[in-house]
């Protein structure tokens, strides 16, 4: 026993070491415990400071010119101002009247597409004949802005103004059919079904007034995917030559001597060439069928 007591106080003081180590071990995690409670931050939501949806306030309905200024500065880089200019008739009102200008009004093709209407006027000092289409200069004088069956609206010294279809007097006087030619006196005549012979006198009389012929009949473009394929005559007048010749309302006519009929310009080109041919031939479309006429001139 007294051996025990001898031990346990030679070693007391390692016991004093272990005792004070674990007391500062258990100490310090009590110390960061309450640090971390202390320092830990927890968030507290204020109905004061918290957004609060609410309903956009709808704006009153304005009228078109408020959004006016957007086509004015062309902010999308459309071309809706530049088309408004071309046509020239955007900032115009007002009556139209009969132009004074130096040019005649041969015909028209108006098509319900724009760009496929186009006028056929010649200038009355030098006699040439063109094709126009709206947006086009008559004699760097006269813009074309509307192109209709009978009629061309102009813009002039920034005026409307009008060119209507030259008719002959006795055409607008006379209301009667012509006379019939005298017997043995045949102009055309049908040698067989799609074969005619016609007198050059009357084939050069009509050719050279091309503003009587082209209101002899309605021609308007034949459209298939986008592209003209050729023209569509209708509303025939009885006895003009295109009634003699043995074209029908509805027919469509696509080659003329094997040219294919595109435009307009192509049309007169061909139109000018066959009054010095003897022989020429019209492909059609009659009914959905394909036919063809040959043509004598003697």
């Amino acid at each position: 026993m007294e051996n025990f007591i001898d031990n346990l106080k030679r070693y007391f003081w390692i016991i004093n070491i272990l005792l004070i180590t674990l007391c500062a071990y258990f100490a310090s995690q009590i110390f960061t415990d309450y640090l971390c409670r202390k320092l830990r931050v927890t968030p507290k939501v204020s109905l004061s400071s918290a957004k609060v949806a609410t309903v956009p306030e709808v704006s009153p309905q304005r009228d078109l010119s408020f959004y006016s200024v957007i086509t004015e500065r062309n902010i999308f880089n459309s071309r809706a101002s530049e088309m408004m200019a071309e046509a020239g008739i955007a900032a115009l009102s007002g009556p139209v009247v009969e132009s004074s200008l130096k040019a005649t009004l041969l015909g028209t093709v108006a098509s319900q597409f724009t760009e496929f209407s186009f006028a056929v006027i010649q200038d009355s000092v030098s006699q040439q004949v063109g094709i126009y289409r709206v947006g086009d200069l008559i004699l760097n004088e006269a813009k074309v802005i509307v192109i209709e069956p009978k009629r061309v609206i102009i813009i002039r010294n920034g005026k409307q103004e009008s060119l209507l279809v030259f008719e002959k007097e006795e055409q607008i006087v006379s209301s009667k059919p012509s006379a019939p030619a005298p017997p043995g006196e045949v102009t055309v005549r049908q040698v067989e079904e799609n074969r005619y012979e016609i007198d050059r006198r009357e084939f050069e009389a009509s050719t050279d007034n091309l503003a009587e012929l082209m209101t002899q009949a309605r021609v308007v473009p034949n459209m298939k995917g986008g592209k003209v394929k050729g023209y569509k005559i209708f509303a025939i007048k009885p006895n003009s030559l295109y009634a003699k010749i043995g074209l029908k309302n509805g027919d469509v006519i696509e080659r003329v001597n094997e040219l294919q009929i595109s435009s307009p310009e192509q049309a007169l080109e061909i139109f000018q060439q066959l009054k010095n041919e003897s022989h020429f031939q019209i492909d059609l479309l009659r009914r959905g069928r394909k036919e063809s006429i040959t043509y004598a001139v003697r």
